[in-house]
This record gives structure tokens, C-alpha cells and sequence, in this order.
């Protein structure tokens, strides 16, 4: 039987991984920039790497055939909303 190595992460690798997972989900372009801006620290490396950890699991939860169209749709503006005046209903 395989014995698993018990390593503690440094608690500024852990914060930094946290911060940059939560980032993520809701601000990926403040992360994309802190992650570039962040020293060659414990926290520095934790940041990246949660960040990494995030885009994995994403991509890994998306279907093969989403995954492009995902970027593409980026650049799609949204149809602007039917206002009610315009609305004639059918006699």
C-alpha cells in the first residue's frame, strides 16, 4: 500500500490559493492581472496556482463542444429589449 506524504501547505500559500479561487469566480480579469503582478512569494505562488486550479475545474465542468463557444460569445452584443408601446397583440 502507497503511504501519502502529510504536508502542510504554508498558510500564506493557502490564503493566496483561496483568494485567487474566490477572484476567480467573480472577477477573472482582477485576478488575471493580480496573478501577473504578484511577487515569487508563498501567497505569490498560492494566488497562481489557485487561479490555475479554478480554470481547470471550469473547463473540466463545461462540455467539449462549449468550451470554444464560451469565448465567442464574449463579443456578442445582447438584442436590445422589446419595449411594451411596441407590443401589438394579436387579434
Amino acid at each position: 500500500m502507497e503511504k501519502y506524504l502529510d504536508i502542510d501547505p504554508h498558510s500564506d500559500y493557502v490564503e493566496g490559493y483561496n483568494q485567487a479561487y474566490v477572484l476567480m469566480q467573480e472577477y477573472r480579469e482582477l485576478a488575471d492581472n493580480l496573478a501577473k503582478s504578484m511577487p515569487q512569494s508563498e501567497r505569490g505562488i498560492g494566488f497562481k496556482d489557485g487561479r490555475e486550479q479554478y480554470l481547470l475545474e471550469k473547463n473540466d465542468r463545461m462540455p467539449k463542444w462549449l468550451q470554444n463557444k464560451a469565448d465567442i460569445q464574449k463579443d456578442v452584443e445582447p438584442e436590445p429589449d422589446k419595449d411594451m408601446d411596441d407590443y401589438e397583440p394579436d387579434r
